[in-house]
């Protein structure tokens, strides 16, 4: 694959060309950005978003913040936060990540302030909030969130990913050059660790454009 008018394969029988080189990499909240367990002995920062208590690691979101910060990569929100757009502005404000998540995925129920809910109809009745069917919202929004970006190469980060039984799934736990799907761990969130593996996988095209006919 070369950037620039090369094919991505959506991996569910679908493909697009794509003529930019751009990289998304689509972010959950809790379990990935919210470290969700109780950690007595690692010092985590935290703040209150709502009616909720979000816990980061600092050295590690500043990392995240250098990746999204570079001007070949966009990030996207995929996370259950969209379903209330007005906390998710308070999300991204309180941990700095203001203009560098610049888009977000599309939720099949959207509830306003006013209390009305917003349904997305492009997302089949039997839409499922579990992610161990193929009918996993998620899996549907990440679908649809490429053939909007359309991007050259997409991360998908979620403590959820890969949990479906089947052999074939396209959106199984895998890294390739275009494809970086990660499964962090819930309680823990992203680690250092994590953030070195998508570090790695994205210098890949660095050394690509050094590199033109590899």
């Amino acid at each position: 694959m070369t950037l620039g008018g090369s094919k991505f394969d959506l991996g569910w029988g679908g493909a697009f060309m794509v003529a930019n080189g751009l990289t998304v990499i689509a972010l959950d909240i809790d379990g990935v950005v919210n470290g969700m367990g109780s950690f007595r002995v690692e010092r985590m920062a935290r703040v209150d978003v709502g009616r909720w208590t979000i816990r980061w690691r600092p050295p590690v979101v500043e990392r995240l913040k250098e990746l999204l910060d570079r001007p070949d990569v966009e990030g996207a929100w995929l996370t259950t936060w969209l379903e209330q757009p007005w906390l998710l502005d308070d999300f991204e404000h309180a941990l700095g990540l203001i203009g560098l998540v610049p888009h977000r995925a599309d939720h099949p129920a959207v509830q306003t302030q006013s209390g009305h809910t917003i349904i997305d109809h492009r997302f089949e009745d039997d839409v499922a909030f579990h992610p161990t069917t193929t009918r996993w919202w998620k899996r549907h929004a990440a679908e649809m969130l490429v053939r909007r970006l359309q991007p050259a190469r997409f991360a998908w980060i979620d403590d959820d990913l890969g949990r479906s039984a089947f052999g074939d799934d396209p959106w199984r736990r895998r890294e390739t050059y275009d494809r970086f799907l990660l499964r962090t761990a819930a309680l823990s969130g992203l680690l250092s660790g994590d953030v070195d593996r998508l570090e790695r996988w994205l210098h890949i095209s660095d050394e690509r454009a050094c590199n033109p006919s590899e």
